[in-house]
């Protein structure tokens, strides 16, 4: 849904759930949960971005988003379509041979 909104806020791409993954296991990263958010807003940002080529949302438009984003986060998981937002959370793989997180702190003698 890459479109001329995602041009003028300054978006490179649009990912996918999975490409998402993919750029992150590119970088070196394992990838633990990636999940989408933010469908409700999908269609109103396609009409506006690809097929009215606007280069902004109206003030009307945004008023009324705000005034009923309580509504739509607790039907956002309804809609049968991906979410237009991802967020990933990713951790950097341990060294070969390194111990695992939290071994060296556990060496560690306390004062008593």
């Amino acid at each position: 849904a890459y479109g001329s909104i995602d041009e003028i806020t300054g978006h490179r791409r649009r990912y996918t759930k999975e490409t998402l993954a993919a750029a992150l296991a590119e970088a070196g990263l394992e990838p633990e949960r990636v999940f989408d958010f933010n469908r409700v807003s999908l269609p109103a940002w396609i009409w506006n971005g690809k097929v009215l080529r606007r280069r902004s949302f109206s003030r009307i438009q945004l008023k009324i988003f705000d005034s009923l984003v309580w509504l739509f986060r607790r039907i956002d998981w309804l809609m049968p379509w991906p979410g237009q937002s991802l967020i990933a959370v990713a951790r950097k793989p341990a060294a070969a041979g390194a111990a695992p997180a939290g071994a060296a702190a556990a060496r560690i003698p306390r004062n008593a």
